[in-house]
């Protein structure tokens, strides 16, 4: 196995999948990085969630997440039209019950899906600048929206649980 360390980026950059040399402060590091902190934040959430289905559903989201960071980071392209209709499927399907805004904070789970919420907000806030750039394709930026939108209907059934 190789090491974990490089020392590539000791002076501050990095290389992406594709072998570009980017500053670590490029807006496209801060998305993938926020988006890694965002699937942190379900992990978190995750532990303090006892529905199996909601368990399944945010492990589906970090698995995609994987898939949108390397997609960001040079590799494959991992967001497509089903991606954003699956997304709006488990939206509806966890806001079936939705009755207006509430606050964050009645159980550990529904407050740290909310804390999820505003990390992956933060990464669609970034990824609309590097979209206006051409860096990130408009479909991930929709996912990204749906994504927020679903992680609040996740929140708010996991108040009921």
């Amino acid at each position: 196995m190789s090491k974990l360390y490089t020392g590539c980026g000791d002076k501050g950059y990095t290389r992406t999948l594709n072998n570009k040399h980017i500053s670590k402060c490029d807006a496209l590091i801060e998305l993938i990085g926020t988006l890694d902190e965002f699937s942190s934040c379900l992990g978190v959430a995750k532990v303090h969630i006892k529905d199996e289905a909601l368990i399944y559903d945010i492990e589906l989201l970090q698995k995609k997440l994987i898939g949108i960071m390397g997609e960001l980071a040079g590799g494959e392209v991992n967001v497509f039209e089903e991606c954003i209709k699956t997304v709006e499927k488990m939206t509806d399907r966890y806001s079936s019950g939705f009755d207006g805004f509430s606050l964050p904070g009645k159980n550990s789970a529904s407050a740290f899906l909310d804390l999820a919420r505003c990390v992956v907000r933060r990464a669609e806030r970034i990824a609309v600048k590097l979209s206006q750039q051409g860096r990130v394709r408009d479909l991930t930026l929709v996912y990204l929206n749906r994504t927020s939108d679903l992680v609040y209907a996740m929140s708010r059934y996991a108040e009921n649980k």
